[in-house]
């Protein structure tokens, strides 16, 4: 399979804790890159935690206050009542609206970053070089678009927001119960720093588990990808059942991890839920019977409404107490995935080094060329595929490249695309040129004919006349007559169901229906072709319609040569002969 996984795991036999992980966001370019423009969301969602806590326990208060008066045998003035229900009925109501506004505000956050994230890791893979994309799996960087880019999101949403609201909100009702119960209101938070502690623990083992099985995870989608795009090949070698075995290893590993994980969490939500109920009851004993023995004893009102109250905190720190361990393992598996998309975005890049073209050349109307270049194969860097080469194009010609195979035609086509970097001399671009590039190999994705031509997967039937247009120039009406579904038929992945030659004609298609380039570059576009109908590619597009464009074709059709303004003749790598075609070339 080709790719070379670049993205390495932590490869440390110590877990990653708590302070690892922050360590890692703190020094992580991808992290902050997912942070620097959601700043001013994440303050504002830590703002609205705390007005949230405040009206709260502000709600609480009047509730309390509320039951207490109804507690009063004497209790008669209605206009006492309707103020302190309208003051609960306020807060409460305030209270709800502030929780929506700050749920809603942290799954904005998270889905900001995450498509922040995934528009990067897209805009780096697009960025690399054709060598370079040698180099990296498909189903690797698919891991980092889908899965690790959430990942890194939910280290603020469901992470570091999450637990900090645990803590706001445990640490304002500690300091409410203090107000109304005294010192021993703070067990609360004494419960909050041993819960804490334990969560630490909990997220200490969990995380690794989760670390492997985002590992796991995406292996099996790097094989299932590859084994995809090579169907036909693996059918061909008659290897489905060592595939199957493959993934289904790599997805038992996988589940394995999951259950190991659900194993430890059994472990410790019970406590994480006892501790709740531990402080929920300690608390209300201390209510109920410490003022029993002292001079001045709660009324029984009183102890009503701080029961209730007591009673409240304890379901609304539910969910905060249940899931505080599941907050830090996000933080810490999140860490992991912030380290594989720091890897794969501190990948560098190998720009193409473009020079302008001389004033003389310019004059002359080149637009592209090569200076003396020498280029080394990109995956076999001790052997050269071009020495030093000198080629100018001019503007409007067609420049038809002849050679036997392996003479360095599809590596000359690159480097004047700019793909491969050469190790000496200099690749010629007049600045602010628009250039395209058929490959001898034309992948199409799975889709609708209608949508590979013009590579958007929605469906525009009001276009296809301008569709069929483009298919009849490139000698595709026929073949389009004889599909059933017409435009909407579907070419299959990699378009499988087409013939070696209707995928060419339809990447010539995509390459005429964005017609806006100023250099077209084709590698052997005529191949696997018969007399009739490369005679009306030529005559009707390569001649025809792009006759006023800047053409480089690489091919051995000899008639083509005969209509081209310029020809030359490669073998092993270098230019023999170039000239105008009546040279004899």
């Amino acid at each position: 399979m080709p790719g070379q996984v670049v993205v390495n795991r932590r490869q440390s036999g110590k877990p990653m804790d708590l302070l690892d992980a922050l360590r890692i966001l703190r020094d992580s370019p991808a992290f902050r890159l997912a942070t620097q423009e959601m700043r001013q969301r994440i303050f504002l969602t830590a703002g609205l935690l705390l007005l949230v806590t405040w009206v709260g326990l502000y709600a609480i208060d009047f509730q309390a206050r509320l039951l207490s008066f109804l507690g009063h045998q004497n209790s008669t003035r209605g206009r006492d009542f309707l103020v302190l229900f309208s003051l609960f009925a306020g807060t409460q109501c305030l209270f709800e609206i502030l929780q929506w506004g700050r749920r809603s505000l942290q799954n904005r956050v998270s889905v900001s970053m995450t498509q922040r994230l995934r528009f990067r890791v897209f805009q780096k893979y697009s960025q690399l070089s054709y060598a370079e994309l040698q180099m990296v799996s498909p189903g690797e960087v698919a891991q980092l678009h889908a899965s690790d880019s959430a990942a890194v999101a939910g280290i603020w949403a469901e992470g570091l927001l999450s637990f900090l609201a645990t803590l706001i909100l445990t640490l304002g009702v500690s300091v409410f119960l203090m107000i109304q119960v005294g010192i021993s209101g703070i067990l609360f938070f004494g419960v909050l720093v041993l819960l804490i502690y334990l969560a630490q623990r909990f997220s200490r083992q969990t995380a690794p588990v989760l670390q492997k099985r985002a590992i796991y995870s995406a292996q099996r989608l790097s094989v299932v990808q590859e084994a995809i795009r090579s169907m036909l090949l693996i059918k061909a070698l008659t290897v489905e059942e060592q595939f199957e075995k493959r993934i289904k290893r790599m997805n038992d590993l996988e589940q394995d991890m999951k259950l190991s994980a659900t194993e430890i969490s059994c472990r410790y939500v019970p406590v994480f839920a006892s501790l709740r109920w531990f402080a929920w009851a300690a608390l209300l004993m201390w209510i109920v019977y410490v003022p029993l023995f002292t001079s001045s004893p709660l009324e029984p009102q009183k102890i009503v409404a701080l029961v209730f109250a007591v009673s409240w905190y304890s379901s609304l720190l539910q969910d905060s107490f249940l899931f505080v361990g599941t907050y830090l393992s996000f933080i810490q598996v999140g860490a992991v995935s912030v380290q594989r998309l720091d890897r794969f975005l501190n990948l560098p890049l190998t720009q193409p080094a473009f020079f302008q073209p001389s004033a003389q050349q310019s004059e002359g109307g080149v637009l592209v060329g090569l200076e003396h270049v020498t280029v080394a194969y990109p995956t076999r860097p001790g052997q050269l595929a071009l020495k030093d080469v000198t080629l100018s194009v001019q503007q409007g010609r067609l420049v038809v490249v002849l050679g036997p195979v392996g003479s360095g035609k599809s590596t000359l086509l690159r480097t004047l695309l700019g793909e491969l970097n050469p190790q000496s001399g200099k690749v010629l671009r007049r600045q602010g040129l628009k250039v395209a590039y058929l490959s001898q190999d034309v992948v199409l994705p799975s889709a609708s004919l209608r949508d590979v031509l013009r590579y958007e997967f929605e469906n525009a039937p009001h276009e296809d006349d301008a569709l069929k247009l483009v298919l009849q120039q490139v000698a595709f009406g026929p073949d389009l007559d004889a599909l059933s579904a017409g435009l909407g038929t579907p070419v299959g992945e990699r378009g499988v169901t087409l013939s070696g030659g209707q995928k060419l004609r339809v990447g010539l298609g995509q390459m005429s229906y964005f017609s806006d380039a100023d250099v077209l570059l084709m590698d052997d576009p005529l191949a696997a072709l018969d007399e009739a109908t490369v005679d009306i590619l030529i005559k009707r597009l390569i001649c025809g319609v792009w006759a006023s464009k800047t053409r480089v074709v690489s091919t051995h059709r000899p008639d083509l040569a005969a209509l081209a303004d310029w020809v030359v003749r490669m073998d092993e790598g270098r230019i023999v002969e170039q000239g105008p075609p009546r040279t004899g070339l």
